[in-house]
């Protein structure tokens, strides 16, 4: 399915199709399938972004190797470090760098050292062995990221050194953030976290910058803050690249495009209201009467009515074709049926015998 929606994405933007003018939409748009569509698409040279509202800061790959770079810079703030998660952060940074390659890296690291200078152990420094495994090119993509880290000021508030390290180093050539839309995106998300953070944090307390950036770094880990922001779908120039993103979510930017992808259609998710038994919308709304019963019977009665309601709001912002995509198995290996894939089925059926009566 992630193979046939990349190349039908290819052959509309060849045919001169806009990429902002395509949106593949999902039910739910997990890690894996995000993951897969993106590098699916990547590898074909195709513009990609994605938005997930619910997923939080900590979750995000580009964030974690952003503030474990930060935590390299800033020794001082005495943050376990991993070599497993310094690697992950390398490998997510520079280029071409794989996951074994970056753990060499990362296991060169002085981890007894007190400071910057000695911490990141200089590419010339390290084995012969190593050096010819990771190779100069990336070397140096190394030894230009360390460099920039120890020579930072520490001193200033964590949303702009982070902003001075993507802008000087990561958005640059030899950087995976280079013209990574969705990094650049999160990036953003992430200094103005931090900024609202800070300035929040300046009237009522008198921490300094530097404690400031240590105690947001904190309660990121400790799932405090998240990550939503509502210019994600209200500011952003969605020029230049195709979307990824939850069909609700979506709906919500109340935006329309020429093409829509529909995926996993077999999913009950596009129907299926999340379990929420100690806010249920409906029963603990005022429209409620004393005594009704929730059960079966009005599960599915709803059930068909919110899939009513999404499918007609997104044919709606659709102005010209909406692409099914069907998988026998969802991404957990298991067979599902969900409704939307009884509706197309019913439509179709409804559609042929209207063909041949014509």
């Amino acid at each position: 399915m992630v193979a046939w929606v990349s190349e039908k994405v290819r052959d509309l933007l060849s045919s001169g199709v806009a990429p902002h003018e395509i949106v593949i939409l999902a039910p739910f748009m997990s890690g894996m399938l995000q993951f897969a569509l993106q590098d699916q698409l990547s590898s074909l040279q195709i513009p990609v972004r994605s938005h997930r509202p619910s997923r939080a800061l900590k979750d995000e790959p580009d964030i974690q190797a952003l503030l474990t770079l930060s935590m390299l810079a800033h020794p001082a703030w005495l943050f376990p470090l991993s070599s497993a998660r310094v690697a992950r952060s390398f490998a997510r940074v520079i280029d071409g760098l794989d996951p074994v390659r970056a753990r060499l890296l990362a296991d060169n690291l002085n981890w007894a050292a007190k400071d910057r200078a000695r911490l990141l152990m200089p590419f010339s420094e390290m084995s012969a062995d190593v050096r010819a495994r990771v190779t100069y090119r990336l070397g140096a993509a190394y030894d230009r990221l360390r460099e920039w880290l120890i020579a930072a000021d520490t001193t200033e508030p964590l949303d702009i050194f982070i902003s001075r390290l993507f802008g000087e180093v990561l958005s640059q050539p030899a950087f995976a953030f280079h013209s990574d839309l969705t990094s650049g995106a999160l990036t953003a998300n992430l200094m103005e976290s931090i900024r609202k953070f800070r300035w929040s944090m300046q009237v009522s307390t008198a921490f300094t910058e530097n404690d400031l950036g240590s105690e947001y770094i904190r309660m990121v880990h400790e799932g405090v803050i998240a990550a939503q922001y509502l210019q994600d779908w209200d500011e952003q120039d969605y020029h230049g690249a195709v979307m990824l993103s939850p069909a609700y979510t979506f709906l919500v930017q109340n935006r329309s495009v020429d093409y829509q992808f529909w995926l996993d259609i077999n999913s009950p998710g596009w129907h299926e209201r999340l379990l929420q038994p100690l806010t249920h919308p409906y029963v603990l709304s005022t429209a409620w009467q004393p005594g009704d019963k929730w059960d079966a019977a009005r599960e599915i009665a709803f059930s068909q009515e919110n899939l009513d309601r999404l499918l007609s709001g997104l044919v709606i912002r659709c102005r010209k074709n909406i692409f099914l995509g069907y998988s026998t198995l969802n991404v957990g290996g298991s067979d599902e049926r969900g409704l939307l894939t009884r509706r197309i089925q019913t439509l179709f059926r409804q559609s042929i015998r209207e063909t041949v009566h014509d």
